[in-house]
């Protein structure tokens, strides 16, 4: 299934998927869909909603609490706990005390999956912030920034250890002072790198959301810095378009979005 609405880090009230994403032959206007509505119901998402139904209500309370101890304590404990005190507190008391061992079972799976999806998603956003900071590498490089200059203005955007930001520097930066496949390197890496990833569908996925999520925080750090060298909006919608193998509307909307105006 593919999302239809997603907002960055999880902060979203609802999220629509579609069937169809997941047939194997993929048909713009498929004679059989099915969409289906995901909603959130963490602590302070849809709470008019909890309020209407208190099992619903009540089955956050009990998820959110097995989150909370298995920061500190194994799972198994952590999800004990949690059953022990909604059963105490009439949180799902009735259901929790009938099945207490199903119960123990699915909440240790979801978690489970749940974290390894969380885990996904992170090591996308990382590999796009990564893509992100060889474009602004590059850029620096280019527009004949000196390799002190470019760490000084990568640390002022992204929080790098002196090894982190050194290996990058040392990944990215073209020895060839002519820069003649500025252009070409980056734009095929972001085009490619996301359908090179072979775990399941629905897990690849995951991991192109937080590439996504990565790839546009180094695009905005790299628009804000062509404007602190005093490039043109012209300029740095060329640079981002050409680093980033986008359209001119999508180069030109990005600009938009991320360029400070004289009045912010």
């Amino acid at each position: 299934m593919t999302v239809m609405e997603v907002i960055v880090n999880d902060t979203y009230k609802a999220r629509v998927f579609e069937m169809s994403a997941s047939f194997n032959v993929s048909d713009e206007e498929p004679s059989l869909e099915l969409r289906a509505t995901l909603l959130n119901i963490n602590p302070g998402y849809n709470e008019k909603l909890k309020k209407a139904c208190k099992t619903l209500n009540d089955y956050s309370l009990y998820t959110a609490r097995v989150r909370l101890y298995a920061e500190t304590m194994k799972l198994e404990d952590a999800v004990n706990r949690a059953i022990n005190e909604c059963i105490q507190e009439g949180i799902l008391a009735e259901f929790l005390s009938k099945n207490r061992a199903e119960a123990m079972k699915m909440s240790i799976y979801e978690y489970d999956e749940e974290k390894h999806m969380r885990q996904t998603r992170e090591e996308g956003y990382e590999d796009g912030r990564e893509a992100g900071i060889k474009a602004l590498i590059q850029t620096c490089q280019k527009l004949s920034l000196s390799k002190q200059e470019t760490i000084k203005t990568i640390l002022e955007h992204f929080p790098l250890s002196d090894l982190e930001i050194h290996d990058f520097i040392e990944k990215y930066w073209i020895l060839d002072k002519n820069c003649a496949q500025f252009c070409a390197s980056t734009s095929e890496t972001v085009k490619t790198s996301i359908y090179e990833y072979d775990e399941e569908k629905h897990m690849k996925q995951t991991w192109e959301e937080g590439y996504e999520d990565g790839l546009a925080t180094g695009i905005k750090v790299l628009i804000q810095t062509c404007q602190d060298l005093h490039l043109s909006k012209q300029e740095a919608e060329k640079i981002v378009r050409e680093r980033f193998a986008l359209s001119d509307e999508e180069a030109h909307k990005l600009i938009q979005k991320y360029w400070i105006s004289d009045e912010g």
